[in-house]
């Protein structure tokens, strides 16, 4: 009801001015037209209106983009703010299985190296005994050519002991290399 009567008094007011303007033959009072200036050429021209420069247009482009931008971080953040607590829950489940398997790949790949390495001490305790048993085949052998007498027992060792020391090096490069 208040607002038909405000509106019944707008009314009522501008009849007034229009009768009041009509008697005295002035013309009928617009403020929108007032600031509108016509040049010679018929074209109307708005004094009060700023050109429109480049560092507008910057300023206006710029406005537009952070609008846009947060417009869209809002629709991605709409799934989050709406979702199920059932999909929240596959998505944290699927998450924490992604990390469990993560975490096993790394223990294999501990047990790998761990293995490796052992596998690399067992080699080098290989190697030495059997260094140790060619050392002590030589010695043995030299005992039983000293046993025998044998004269050319002498030319005999320095050969054993030529390829006896060859194998010994082949072991060393092999373990070595691996």
């Amino acid at each position: 009801m208040r607002f038909l009567e405000i509106l019944e008094a707008i009314y009522e007011n501008k009849k007034q001015q229009l009768k009041s303007s009509l008697c005295c033959n002035e013309q009928p009072v617009n403020e929108k037209y007032d600031n509108v200036i016509i040049d010679t050429q018929g074209n109307y021209l708005d004094n009060h209106r700023p050109r429109l420069t480049l560092r507008h247009l910057h300023k206006l482009r710029k406005h537009q983009d952070a609008v846009k931008k947060e417009k869209q971080e809002h629709l991605d953040f709409l799934p989050t703010m709406y979702a199920n607590d059932n999909e929240q829950k596959t998505e944290f489940r699927a998450e924490l299985a992604k990390d469990k398997l993560n975490n096993q790949a790394a223990l294999e790949k501990e047990k790998i190296k761990q293995r490796g390495e052992l596998e690399k001490e067992k080699l080098k305790q290989r190697a030495e005994l059997e260094k140790e048993k060619i050392k002590q085949r030589a010695e043995i052998e030299k005992e039983r050519l000293k046993v025998q007498g044998d004269c050319n027992s002498s030319s005999m060792d320095v050969a054993r002991f030529k390829t006896l020391k060859e194998t010994c090096v082949r072991i060393k490069e092999s373990l070595n290399e691996s």
